[in-house]
């Protein structure tokens, strides 16, 4: 019996609530007409579809007869050519530096950390290493495909010579002479001239050619400028042994050095 009571309160219920709407929507439900829609329409037109009314988005065009997807395997890709050099750009280039115009339109450059090509008049040449035979009196070898040549004897006392010629407005000449330890004897500046400058050098070499002084440099004019080191002794220390003592130019200035840990003190040139 309690079932029967709830149920029969429960349809009491939804009764009297449906019954205070229905007159409304019954009284404030305007009557439709051609132009206006009633709230029945309005809740219609949620539900259906307006597509085919007027003044609705039109429905975009795909352009072209619609097809399927197609199948059809595309072709096989190939690799492409590899550009190659089609002129070098003269212009452009250094001593370090090469530029080339490559087939497909790029260029490309080779940098080197050394010299390649030196400049003969408004063109550049390769530099060359290549040591042939020479004809050259004194000398057996050389190389005088370059800016600068260079010639190697058989004799110790020329063992090398060095021009480095056409590069300057005179075109002069400088060879430089090596004594048979190896050390370098004398530049020639001016070489194979009326007037030529030579410039020599004197070492010591009590300590062995490994180890050889400078001890006397020799101007053009034949002015010296001497070097004095200190010499070992039984009295002073052994560190001090071979150090610079001090350099005496063509007018007799000296120039003097004194050493403490780590530092190193300089005395202005003082006549003698």
């Amino acid at each position: 019996m309690r079932m029967r009571y709830g149920r029969a309160i429960a349809c009491l219920v939804v009764s009297a609530v449906a019954g205070t709407m229905l007159p409304q929507v019954a009284y404030a439900a305007p009557v439709s007409s051609d132009n206006d829609k009633g709230i029945v329409d309005s809740f219609a037109g949620w539900f259906s579809e307006d597509e085919d009314e007027p003044g609705g988005p039109e429905e975009p065009s795909t352009g072209g007869t619609p097809t399927l997807p197609s199948r059809e395997k595309l072709p096989k890709g190939k690799t492409a050519a590899k550009p190659k050099r089609v002129a070098e750009l003269t212009a452009r280039r250094t001593a370090n530096a090469r530029y080339w115009q490559l087939s497909d339109g790029r260029v490309q450059t080779e940098v080197s950390a050394v010299p390649t090509g030196y400049r003969s008049g408004k063109s550049w040449k390769d530099i060359d290493p290549t040591v042939t035979a020479t004809g050259a009196k004194g000398y057996a070898f050389g190389n005088t495909t370059n800016a600068a040549g260079s010639w190697f004897g058989s004799d110790a006392r020329r063992l090398l010579r060095f021009e480095a010629s056409g590069t300057g407005a005179t075109g002069r000449k400088v060879s430089f002479l090596y004594t048979q330890e190896g050390l370098l004897g004398r530049i020639t500046d001016g070489d194979g001239s009326a007037q030529p400058k030579v410039f020599k050098f004197r070492y010591d070499a009590t300590q062995g050619n490994k180890n050889a002084k400078l001890v006397e440099a020799t101007d053009p004019r034949g002015n010296g400028t001497s070097l004095d080191y200190y010499y070992p002794s039984e009295s002073d220390d052994p560190k001090d042994h071979w150090r610079a003592q001090g350099i005496t130019d063509h007018l007799d200035g000296i120039t003097a050095f004194d050493y403490v840990p780590n530092t190193t003190t300089r005395r202005s040139p003082t006549p003698r």
